[in-house]
């Protein structure tokens, strides 16, 4: 525990931006626009931001949020319906995809045999295919199920795009950091957002 505290706080203080929460005592206009001089340039790294008038972009910095990501901890997981948009603004982080296909294969094979053989599962046959199937086919269907790397994300690279269509779709991949990396985020689904 305490090597990771300390490892969080070296990463804090090795940062060259300011933290926001350090001013607190500012006044309501200069906080406003110190988080727009500080966030501009990473939102501008999404291109759909980029045409942006400048009181659509000052607007959109009054709703970003900013989180820590730890070493090994994921931001986004596969499969799961996203309401927000990470902008990566530190650190270093990847992305990879589990192969679902195989596994949804053997879950139907088995449904069905199960359902067609009911009469026979004292038979010889089915402790042949359950010995089969648990010695081989389990253990490499959890080798395919590994996660594949696809990318590494870093500084300006933004990702959970899903989250700016009509049609909400889970994410097909999943986000963890390599090293303590900092993101900001845009909840979309929120009424000013729209």
């Amino acid at each position: 525990m305490q090597v990771a505290i300390k490892q969080y706080y070296e990463f804090k203080w090795s940062r060259k931006d300011v933290d926001i929460s350090a001013v607190d005592d500012l006044p309501e206009m200069l906080k406003i626009r110190l988080k727009v001089m500080l966030n501009r340039q990473v939102l501008y790294s999404v291109p759909v931001f980029c045409e942006l008038p400048a009181d659509c972009v000052i607007a959109l910095t009054q709703h970003i949020q900013a989180k820590t990501i730890f070493p090994n901890e994921y931001s986004l997981h596969q499969g799961q319906i996203n309401h927000n948009l990470y902008i990566i603004r530190h650190g270093r982080m990847k992305m990879t995809q589990k192969n679902v296909s195989v596994k949804k294969k053997w879950k139907g094979l088995f449904k069905k045999w199960g359902q067609t053989n009911r009469a026979k599962e004292a038979s010889l046959a089915n402790i042949c295919f359950t010995a089969y199937r648990d010695t081989f086919v389990l253990q490499s269907e959890q080798k395919q199920m590994d996660e594949e790397f696809i990318t590494e994300l870093v500084r300006g690279n933004f990702y959970g795009s899903n989250c700016l269509l009509n049609k909400k779709e889970p994410e097909h991949y999943s986000v963890s950091a390599y090293i303590f990396s900092e993101v900001i985020f845009l909840d979309v689904s929120s009424e000013a957002m729209r």
